[in-house]
């Protein structure tokens, strides 16, 4: 059974956030995002491409700068970003605030440093859309994270590695919604607080849908829009019981 983060009732239903261990990560290929994720790390599959030979030659003969440099004039990029990650019980991934950044659980680099790097290119920018705008973000670093500014492009290549980062640790949820059966009901003498939360058997299912990424936003979107679409099916199969009964008493 897949591991239930929380059960709360709400609005006399019980709704129920629970791991999603079917998601894809196919379809954030389908998805076509903002950015390229390079991967230079052979034990990291998780990128959009390997390292070009050209790209890797850069780095051998002037680092980050000469890679950042050729990025910009081969292939228009205006926005390129270090990737670190740590492989130890299961890999995390992070935008890094330089490159070879390790993790604050792995300062000696065992297990942890640059792994590749994301990009963009003006084409794509223009091609999606983006403003040429700022917004604060929550930046998450090897050691932490704090809050800063910066451009709307850069804002959606974190996004998308953290996103990233959310598929493979496993931050990926379903939400179940059910109400009482009738027998629960009587028994609770029309009470729902004095039902059992975990008793599956005076619960059915309503409603449900899965895929949400990042718990926070899981417990706090994603439950609200559940419950509002769980409500509406009941409302409408009430509705639909009361029409079939006086569709009945006319017969």
């Amino acid at each position: 059974m897949s591991y239930v983060h929380s059960t709360e009732i709400r609005d006399g239903l019980r709704v129920q956030v629970i791991a999603d261990e079917s998601y894809d990560w196919d379809f954030l290929k389908e998805a076509e995002p903002l950015g390229v994720f390079v991967v230079s790390a052979r034990n990291f599959g998780c990128g959009d491409r390997d390292l070009e030979g050209d790209e890797r030659d850069a780095l051998e003969r002037g680092g980050w700068k000469l890679l950042v440099r050729y990025l910009r004039m081969s292939k228009d990029a205006v926005c390129v970003l270090p990737v670190s990650g740590l492989d130890h019980s299961g890999q995390t991934i992070w935008v890094a605030s330089s490159p070879g950044e390790t993790s604050a659980s792995d300062s000696a680099g065992w297990d942890s440093g640059g792994i590749g790097f994301i990009y963009t290119t003006r084409e794509r920018v223009k091609e999606l859309g983006i403003p040429d705008t700022t917004r604060e973000i929550k930046m998450r670093l090897g050691f932490g994270s704090y809050t800063d500014t910066v451009s709307e492009v850069e804002a959606q290549l974190r996004g998308q590695i953290e996103e990233l980062d959310q598929l493979m640790t496993g931050d990926v949820w379903g939400i179940v919604v059910s109400e009482p059966t009738d027998e629960a009901m009587v028994e609770a003498d029309n009470d729902v607080t004095l039902i059992d939360e975990d008793d599956d058997d005076a619960w059915e299912h309503v409603d449900s849908c899965w895929g949400f990424i990042g718990i926070e936003y899981a417990e706090k979107d994603g439950v609200s829009e559940m419950l509002d679409n769980a409500k509406a099916t009941i409302e409408w199969r009430t509705k639909a019981a009361v029409k079939v009964e006086e569709a009945w008493a006319t017969a």
